[in-house]
């Protein structure tokens, strides 16, 4: 994770900032125990992967093996966990948007690296899918609907209060962190950092994905945002 992070920072004190902040992480050290950390990595894998694949100058056949790396890692995350299905759709869309800024060129060339990269990730993900509806009766964990169920309860916060409450806590221990996460976020969206949108596209539908469905509040559920705004602190001292 720590390598992933140093990789997708742009200075050497943008990497020591993401780095420590993910790895101080309150709720990071809860979740060691489960999949979280490798699920976290994977999503990491994937961006960085995809970064590479998409880098200006970047020859052709080493963007379709970036691309292809790219979609065996979105492939793993959502093996690990079915919301990781999140970080295909936001590599998608982004691939999709930016289509028109690619050379004519480099474009066709990449046609053929975008059909290696689906049959790659549906080579991973279909027999998972397969496997699970013959022996499960289907491929939806039955997790989802009961933490959907717990969450009616009144007592029990919901997922996006929850976020809430974790953000206003890390906030207040780590609050200079907190105002260069903001200033980082501010600057990828007014630069339209390419290595920054695709990320924060990611982050933006796993919040309203998980709000939407109103799930219980999980606090494995929120470490996936940690290395997110850890980025985007080390980005304003880059």
């Amino acid at each position: 994770m720590g390598a992933l992070l140093i990789d997708l920072s742009r200075t050497t004190l943008a990497a020591l900032v993401a780095v420590t902040l993910t790895l101080t992480f309150p709720l990071l050290s809860e979740a060691l125990g489960m999949e979280t950390p490798l699920y976290v990595a994977s999503i990491l894998a994937a961006f960085s992967a995809y970064r590479r694949a998409t880098a200006p100058a970047v020859d052709p056949r080493r963007a379709e093996r970036w691309l292809m790396a790219t979609a065996a890692a979105a492939a793993v995350a959502f093996l690990l966990r079915p919301d990781g299905l999140l970080v295909a759709l936001a590599i998608g869309v982004h691939w999709q948007a930016t289509a028109s800024s690619r050379p004519k060129t480099r474009a066709m060339s990449l046609s053929t690296a975008e059909r290696k990269a689906l049959i790659v990730f549906f080579a991973l993900v279909v027999p998972w899918l397969l496997f699970a509806t013959l022996y499960y009766g289907s491929p939806v964990p039955n997790t989802l609907a009961a933490k959907a169920t717990q969450a009616l309860a009144q007592t029990i916060p919901r997922w996006g209060q929850g976020l809430l409450d974790a953000a206003g806590d890390w906030a207040q221990q780590f609050s200079v962190a907190a105002a260069l996460a903001v200033v980082g976020l501010a600057l990828a969206l007014w630069r339209r950092a390419p290595d920054r949108l695709p990320l924060l596209l990611w982050a933006a539908l796993f919040v309203a994905g998980h709000v939407l469905l109103g799930v219980r509040s999980y606090f494995w559920y929120y470490v996936p945002l940690a290395p997110v705004v850890a980025l985007l602190a080390g980005d304003a001292v880059a």
